[in-house]
């Protein structure tokens, strides 16, 4: 669905807020050839229309030590299959969450896909075997990388680098929304339930 707010004017104003979003308002304002006020009216719906997140820095992974890349394939355990998405869906949050190290997370219809940084093998080590150990985790796959070419606008500084393995990590629970109920929801009850109900329906039989 084509958003109204993003005319070619605004299209205009954030490519120059990539370029540099240091910019004042009246450097931009002279930039585009528009006024002071037009730029701050602008930047506002923007930002209520949630185009506009944020600002925030770009830092440099070789010049930091961040020298391990891990590009993470997550194999979920199987869950009853109309909670498959919800279940997913939190899950990626919950380790988008929990996991500093993490700066992608992105999901398929079955699986969760990570890119975590490290400063160590042993770091990255530790940070794999933590995944590993999570309930719900069935397999998984790891292809590790050393330089970052292109992409570095997904690092952000983050103290997590610098001190991994000494974060408290919460357990995973789903919490489902809208319209299922809320509240905490525990996916080996329902298969438990699931399963004896199917067990009844068969002595009916």
């Amino acid at each position: 669905m084509r958003n109204e707010n993003l005319d070619d004017l605004n299209k205009k104003l954030l490519k120059s807020l990539e370029e540099d979003s240091r910019r004042s308002l009246k450097e931009l304002a002279a930039e585009l050839n528009i006024k002071t006020s037009t730029i701050y009216h602008r930047l506002h719906r923007l930002k209520e229309s949630k185009i506009l997140e944020g600002f925030s820095i770009i830092v440099n992974p070789d010049e930091m030590n961040l020298s391990i890349f891990n590009f993470l394939t997550v194999s979920l355990v199987q869950t009853v299959k109309s909670l498959d998405r919800i279940f997913i869906e939190s899950f990626a949050q919950y380790l988008a969450k929990e996991f500093e190290e993490i700066l992608f997370v992105s999901i398929s219809r079955t699986k969760v896909y990570l890119i975590s940084c490290h400063t160590t093998p042993e770091s990255s080590e530790e940070f794999l075997e933590k995944i590993k150990s999570i309930p719900y985790v069935d397999n998984v796959d790891l292809i590790q990388f050393d330089k970052i070419i292109k992409g570095h606008k997904l690092f952000t500084f983050n103290e997590a680098f610098f001190n991994e393995g000494k974060s408290i990590v919460e357990p995973f629970e789903l919490k489902l929304e809208k319209s299922l109920p809320p509240g905490k929801f525990d996916i080996t009850d329902t298969v438990e339930e699931n399963e004896e109900d199917e067990e009844n329906e068969d002595d009916e039989e």
